[in-house]
């Protein structure tokens, strides 16, 4: 388990994870890259993107839905936090507001982008979103999109650290928050 200080004025948290320090802060548009890739990482044999994602150039397209995530849900609407190790980027979590959900959902470039990655798999990727849209709540919430650390920190406590500062807003801010997805890692 790690120990852990609260977050501090830079936006930062450091704890120590099996005696190496980590550090976790939030954001911004230049990590989105590298933040993709530990996704695609952490998400390359996991049975939901084997599942939803075409496996011709399978890395490839996780990193790019990954960065379209990113880059045009959880940044514009909510919050990606990051956790280092050593200073590797090792862990990322991504969320956003409830209604940013609908808004992706909409958005008829974004969602062609997404139906050519997926390629082969969007069929089965649409039937898992149907299946998950009635266990949405209705009302206002926070949604974590995904958490994902690279298979070497995985089962250290490292992607628990890494929420902790979105849980701890969403806290303070008196809000709920879902998880309904099955792209967590």
């Amino acid at each position: 388990m790690p120990s852990a200080q609260p977050i501090g004025e830079a936006g930062t948290r450091i704890s120590i994870i099996d005696g190496v320090e980590a550090i976790t802060r939030i954001v911004d548009a230049s990590d989105v890259d590298r933040a993709a890739e530990v996704l695609a990482d952490a998400f390359a044999d996991y049975p939901w993107t084997r599942w939803t994602v075409d496996a011709a150039d399978h890395r490839r397209r996780i990193i790019a839905l990954q960065r379209i995530a990113l880059e045009h849900f959880a940044l514009p609407f909510g919050a990606v936090a990051v956790s280092f190790v050593d200073g590797a980027m090792c862990s990322v979590a991504a969320w956003s507001v409830s209604a940013a959900v609908a808004s992706f959902s909409s958005d008829a470039e974004h969602q062609a982008q997404v139906a050519t990655l997926e390629g082969t798999r969007h069929v089965a990727s649409k039937a898992a979103d149907r299946q998950i849209e009635p266990h949405r709540p209705q009302h206002h919430h926070l949604y974590l999109g995904t958490v994902g650390t690279v298979p070497a920190m995985q089962g250290r406590g490292l992607a628990t650290q890494t929420l902790r500062p979105l849980i701890n807003a969403a806290d303070a801010e008196g809000n709920e928050f879902c998880v309904l997805s099955g792209r967590a890692r």
